[in-house]
C-alpha cells in the first residue's frame, strides 16, 4: 500500500497539479483579456457619447442662429409697418384739428377753398400679420435613441473542450537526467545500409529499424515536415504546443523534423535532418539544447537505450552513431 500511496502522490504532483495550474494560469490570463475588453468598451460608448454631444450642441448652436436671423427680419418688417402706420396717423389728426378749426372760427374763406381728403385716405395700407417660427421635433422616438446611438453585442461564452489525465497507466516520472555541457560520441557502428531512416533499441546491444510517438506523460508528440514543425497534443486531441525550430518566424526553411522520442526525464528529441542536429526540448515545447553540432550529418532516426545514451542513424553515411548527452 505504501508503493500505491508514493505513486499515487507521484502522479498528482506530476500529472494532475500542473494541469490544473495551468488551468489557473489560464483564468488569470482570461480575466486580465476581459477587464481589458470591458474597459474599451467603456471608452468607446464614451467616446460615442462625446460625439453625439458635440453634434447635439452643434446642431442647436445652428438652429439657434437661424431663429435669430429670422426674428430680427421679422421684427424689422413690424417696425416698418408700425412707422408707416403711425405717420398716416399723425397726418390724418392734423387734418381734423384743422377741420375743426375753420368750422369754429366759423373761416367762410378757408370753408370755401375746403378740399375734402377722406377719400385719400380711405384705402388702408396693407398690413402684414407674421406668425413665430415653429421647431418640430425629429422623429426619432427617445425609445429608438439607444438603438441609434449603437448597437451592444453581448459578451461571447467560450467553453474548453472536456479532457481526463489517463493516469491509470501512466508510470510516475523517475527523477530527471542532468545535462552534459558538450554531448560526446561514444561509438560509432557501420550499419552496411546504403541509407538509414530510423532505430530502435531493444536491448543495450541490440537495435531495431524503428519509432516511437508516444512522450511518458501520455501526450502525443509528431513531426509535420510539411509544415516544418512539431506539434503536441494530449491524447484527447487538445493542442498543446507548436515548435518550429526555435525561429521567431513561423516557418523555418531550415528544420526539417524526422524522428521524435522522449527520454525517461519526460524530455523531448527531434532529429533534424537539414541542420544535422538533434533538438532536445522540455516537456512544454521549449529548446534546452542542440545536440550534435560538428559531429552529425543527415540524422533520421533517433532511440535511446536503458543508460540514457542517444543512438542516431544517418540518412546518407548509414552509420549509427551512440551519444552521450546526459550525466
Amino acid at each position: 500500500m505504501r508503493d500505491l500511496v508514493t505513486s499515487d502522490t507521484s502522479r498528482m504532483e506530476s500529472l494532475i497539479q500542473p494541469e490544473y495550474k495551468k488551468i489557473e494560469t489560464q483564468i488569470q490570463t482570461n480575466v486580465l483579456k476581459l477587464t481589458s475588453g470591458y474597459e474599451n468598451v467603456k471608452k468607446q460608448i464614451v467616446t460615442n457619447g462625446e460625439i453625439w454631444h458635440k453634434a447635439v450642441e452643434s446642431a442647436v448652436k445652428k438652429c439657434l442662429e437661424r431663429v435669430e436671423t429670422m426674428e430680427k427680419e421679422d421684427f424689422s418688417n413690424l417696425r416698418e409697418q408700425r412707422k408707416l402706420i403711425s405717420s398716416l396717423i399723425t397726418e390724418i389728426q392734423s387734418l381734423i384739428d384743422y377741420n375743426k378749426k375753420i368750422l369754429n372760427e366759423n373761416d367762410i374763406s378757408e370753408i370755401n377753398k375746403f378740399k375734402a381728403k377722406s377719400e385719400e385716405f380711405s384705402r388702408i395700407p396693407t398690413i402684414t400679420s407674421i406668425i413665430a417660427p415653429v421647431f418640430k421635433n425629429s422623429d426619432v422616438e427617445k425609445e429608438q435613441l439607444p438603438e441609434r446611438f449603437g448597437a451592444l453585442k453581448a459578451s461571447v461564452l467560450k467553453k474548453s473542450r472536456d479532457f481526463v489525465i489517463n493516469v491509470t497507466s501512466a508510470e510516475p516520472p523517475s527523477k530527471r537526467d542532468t545535462l552534459l555541457d558538450k554531448p560526446v560520441v561514444l561509438r560509432k557502428v557501420e550499419t552496411k545500409f546504403e541509407k538509414c531512416w530510423s532505430v530502435q533499441c531493444i536491448q543495450d546491444q541490440n537495435v531495431w529499424i524503428s519509432g516511437d510517438v508516444e512522450t511518458v506523460a501520455k501526450d502525443v508528440c509528431v513531426s509535420d515536415r510539411n509544415a516544418k514543425a512539431v506539434v503536441s497534443t494530449t491524447q484527447s486531441g487538445r493542442f498543446r504546443w507548436r515548435y518550429f525550430g526555435n525561429v521567431p518566424t513561423r516557418k523555418c526553411p531550415y528544420f526539417d523534423p524526422r524522428s521524435i522520442l522522449t527520454d525517461r526525464s519526460c524530455r523531448i528529441l527531434v532529429s533534424d535532418a537539414d541542420s544535422n542536429l538533434v533538438h532536445l526540448l522540455d516537456d512544454r515545447g521549449h529548446l534546452l539544447c542542440l545536440i550534435g553540432r560538428g559531429f552529425l550529418e543527415k540524422p533520421v532516426g533517433i532511440s535511446l537505450d536503458s543508460e540514457g545514451n542517444l543512438y542516431v542513424v544517418e540518412y546518407h553515411t548509414a552509420k549509427l552513431k551512440v551519444i552521450k548527452y546526459i550525466k
